[in-house]
């Protein structure tokens, strides 16, 4: 995914010196009477000498914005000239494995982002996730919408949760290429060493509230293509997968187990018994203890 944050800082109406990568700008968070923030546009670093704060540029946007880290680094991304041709993972040429898989359609937002139904609220989820997930309320049917955006960033699908007592509980077009996508994986830092793999995207949601990384694999098996996106993050060491508590979870996390062994640590959320997925783990410790004592194959 390429980034520019030379653009995004422009973007953001910062002065920088032009054509360098390296340089010093006065820190907005204290009475600067001489530049002492450094950034760095090609580590996309940044640090303040006085002490008001360091970390990655999307992190600085985001605080100086006042908006969520994703729509901060949605600032710096670069959209490919042309996303047919790109052939993102050299080790697996998708267009020879399946091309019906290419290209995905980019769509419009249907739904009012504004509002979520009290469902969601009800679950634990606060509106500040929500918000900061693009999810919404479906006008017409009471439906949550959670806005799906392949690795680009690019919005490509809608999944809904169904009000009570409907089924399917959720919905998603049936013409959307689950294989082709991680959802979530477009939030995930790139120099992460860990994520957790999860069934859906309520369960990926409820992760990320609680500050832990993770995507969503739409109900289906691990893909090729699922693999290959996980290869482009460089310092990725373990896979911890949080699927179901049943038997369709145990055969996904056994098909997984084959296809990822040989290049992650692999282990397993220890969910007690009593919880069906991560979602239903309402206490913030159990959920901890989960984590910090899964098992690991």
């Amino acid at each position: 995914m390429n980034k520019d944050w030379e653009l995004a800082l422009l973007e953001a109406g910062i002065d920088i010196p032009k054509g360098k990568t390296e340089f010093n700008i006065l820190c907005p968070w204290h009475d600067d009477g001489s530049p002492s923030l450094s950034m760095n546009t090609i580590k996309g670093v940044w640090i303040c000498q006085a002490g008001c704060g360091e970390g990655k540029i999307v992190s600085f946007l985001a605080r100086y914005l006042g908006i969520s880290r994703f729509e901060a680094d949605q600032l710096a991304f670069i959209p490919p000239d042309d996303y047919e041709d790109l052939n993102l993972f050299p080790e697996f040429n998708l267009a020879e494995k399946d091309e019906e898989l290419l290209p995905l359609p980019i769509i419009e937002q249907t739904y009012d982002a504004s509002r979520v139904p009290r469902m969601a609220l009800d679950r634990g989820f606060t509106p500040k996730v929500l918000k900061d997930w693009g999810c919404g309320l479906d006008l017409a049917t009471g439906a949550l919408v959670i806005p799906v955006y392949d690795e680009f960033g690019r919005f490509v699908s809608e999944n809904r949760r169904q009000p009570q007592g409907w089924k399917p509980k959720y919905h998603i077009p049936p013409d959307f290429q689950k294989r082709r996508v991680l959802f979530g994986f477009n939030r995930i830092d790139i120099e992460t060493p860990i994520v957790c793999i999860t069934e859906g995207v309520l369960d990926t949601i409820w992760l990320a509230q609680h500050g832990i990384p993770a995507v969503a694999l739409f109900g289906v098996t691990l893909t090729e293509y699922h693999i290959a996106l996980l290869k482009t993050l460089p310092s990725l060491k373990e896979i911890i997968l949080c699927l179901d508590n049943d038997e369709r979870g145990k055969t996904m996390a056994q098909k997984s187990f084959t296809l990822l062994q040989k290049r992650y640590i692999l282990s397993i959320l220890n969910l007690p018994e009593e919880y069906k997925d991560v979602q239903e783990v309402r206490i913030p410790e159990v959920l901890k203890e989960a984590i910090n004592s899964r098992l690991y194959f």
